[in-house]
């Protein structure tokens, strides 16, 4: 794919157990079709990138990084301790290329992710020069995801986990993709002033919505076209039903 994202960078979130996948295997490398979730990710968001793709290990680093490795020269940074996605995302900022301008954050358990997406993303990121830009898609039944919160002009305001959301925010159908592009150094700036005052008592990138608002920042968010598309895999029934779309809706992932 042709583009001009040379200062363009990613960080790849792969550092988490997921202990609801019932298994020792760490969960990104789980395979759908035979090939680890991960693997899926990393050729979508090097496809855009090259190199300049960095990947967030912790529990069983050594065999996360090694598995990658066959497939992908990256990057590579540890979470020492997982206290979220905050955390996670700052372990990585010193790894990025110096070049790097604007920042991809990418979920390695979203394994439908598609370049063009990404490519819409940075497009629209740029075009609204925003701070920072949140994919978000409408479900249904939105149950088990942030909801992106917007203001009565249509202006996001902030990520509101589930866990911390009122009754009226969990009725909002908009729900955050885990996908962001954020301006290098607002993200350096930004990540220091998250905190883990929630229910979870994590770090959450999300809160970087409500510090650039706070600080007079411009913050967005893009409706994507396919909820399929980013669908995440926590257990194995979200597994076989991602493996499934993947089968029988190649359609909705063009």
């Amino acid at each position: 794919m042709k583009n001009n994202y040379s200062d363009v960078g990613a960080i790849v979130l792969a550092a988490g157990k997921g202990s609801r996948m019932k298994s020792d295997l760490p969960k990104v490398l789980h395979e759908i079709n035979g090939q680890s979730m991960i693997y899926s990710v990393l050729s979508c968001a090097v496809s855009l990138l090259g190199r300049q793709v960095v990947v967030v290990v912790g529990h069983a680093a050594a065999l996360v990084q090694k598995s990658v490795s066959r497939d992908f020269d990256v990057l590579f940074a540890r979470q020492e301790a997982l206290l979220g996605t905050g955390d996670a995302v700052k372990s990585a900022l010193p790894v990025l290329p110096r070049k790097v301008a604007h920042v991809l954050v990418l979920c390695g358990d979203v394994p439908m992710i598609q370049p063009r997406t990404l490519a819409g993303l940075i497009e629209f990121h740029r075009r609204e020069q925003n701070d920072v830009s949140v994919l978000s898609v409408h479900l249904e039944n939105p149950t088990g995801y942030g909801r992106v919160i917007l203001d009565k002009n249509n202006q996001l305001t902030c990520i509101r986990e589930e866990v911390d959301a009122t009754d009226a925010e969990r009725k909002n159908t908009r729900i955050n993709s885990g996908i962001y592009c954020i301006n290098k150094e607002f993200l350096i700036d930004a990540i220091e002033g998250i905190d883990c005052d929630n229910a979870q008592q994590e770090y959450y990138l999300t809160d970087i919505v409500k510090i650039a608002v706070s600080r007079g920042g411009k913050a967005g968010s893009l409706s994507g076209h396919s909820a399929v598309e980013v669908m995440g895999v926590n257990t194995p029934a979200d597994l076989h039903r991602v493996a499934c779309c993947m089968a029988e809706k190649p359609n909705e992932l063009s």
